[in-house]
């Protein structure tokens, strides 16, 4: 998925992220901001997986996979055949042949009963019908995916294979999955083998259901301005205690926020924030949050330009 016709999407994070939330943003979904703010890493699995499938749909695509993966597999299993020593007898080497193999096939307890009745036969004739089989068999599966289309034969296809390719695309592409405790952001730092997470674009604190402790209005700030305020947070992390944002490593200790209070949230998020805020607010037993006038003035479109400009899209 990273080759060919919209190989570009799934190059690299940032181009990642730039598609999907642009859908987002025309498809102007409450739910689905909802759904991608608070568990990131399924959504975007899921959104993948989605593009995967849409993908297979426009072409021959599917097919082409699933001939590949049949001649990976029967490579595998004709490897497998020739490494067993023939001087077993059958028994032996049906327990090896389907030792070998567990991680790549499934073997039914009734098939392999079937295979006990030929316990006296000889081991060489067995190899080579075997083989005989297995060559028969991948050219007549291989016919068989021409005539197999359709959304629920590839999703099948997908959930079913040894590696999951949206779950190793994710992980290639967009690291650990770990979001920011405070706005829900996601970690910015490459792959999953890292001591510290970061982020550089963080978001209001309302998408991670933060609200102000006596107005209970949603909070517009973003951590990288409350981290270096007098300001006290309290969570289930804390015991529902009041901590101060200045000492969030006691807490979070694996995250590292810069306090900037210079910066501030893109105006796609303020955008969000400001299309959603009353769905906000319900679905966090919050009131909505006070809203910049300056905000108010946010369109759609600015809101494209600014992802543009967060992701370095031309």
């Amino acid at each position: 998925m990273k080759m060919g016709d919209g190989g570009v999407t799934y190059s690299t994070r940032p181009n990642l992220l730039y598609d999907l939330l642009k859908q987002l943003l025309h498809e102007d979904s409450f739910p689905k901001y909802k759904e991608y703010t608070r568990s990131y890493e399924t959504f975007v699995k899921n959104w993948i997986k989605e593009q995967i499938i849409t993908k297979m749909l426009s072409g021959e695509q599917m097919q082409q996979l699933e001939t590949e993966l049949l001649h990976e597999t029967v490579k595998r299993i004709t490897a497998t055949i020739t490494s067993i020593s023939k001087d077993m007898d059958i028994e032996e080497f049906i327990r090896q042949f389907c030792s070998d193999l567990e991680d790549q096939l499934v073997f039914p307890r009734d098939a392999l009963d079937d295979f006990w009745i030929l316990i006296n036969a000889k081991t060489d004739q067995f190899v080579i019908n075997l083989k005989e089989f297995i060559e028969g068999m991948e050219s007549h599966l291989t016919e068989g995916y021409a005539n197999k289309t359709g959304i629920s034969h590839i999703t099948e296809i997908i959930t079913h294979l040894p590696s999951k390719p949206h779950e190793l695309l994710f992980t290639r592409l967009c690291g650990c999955g770990e979001q920011c405790p405070f706005c829900g952001t996601p970690c910015e730092a490459g792959g999953d083998n890292h001591k510290e997470h970061f982020s550089s674009m963080h978001r209001p604190e309302a998408f991670a259901q933060y609200r102000w402790n006596t107005s209970k209005k949603l909070v517009i700030d973003i951590c990288t301005t409350l981290v270096i305020s007098d300001t006290k947070f309290k969570n289930s992390k804390t015991g529902d205690k009041w901590h101060p944002y200045k000492e969030y490593r006691d807490i979070y200790p694996d995250w590292q926020i810069t306090g900037d209070s210079s910066m501030e949230a893109s105006d796609y998020w303020k955008y969000v924030l400001m299309k959603f805020n009353n769905e906000l607010a319900e679905a966090y037993n919050a009131l909505p949050a006070d809203i910049p006038e300056a905000w108010k003035t946010l369109t759609a479109e600015g809101a494209l330009r600014s992802l543009r400009e967060s992701f370095n899209m031309q």
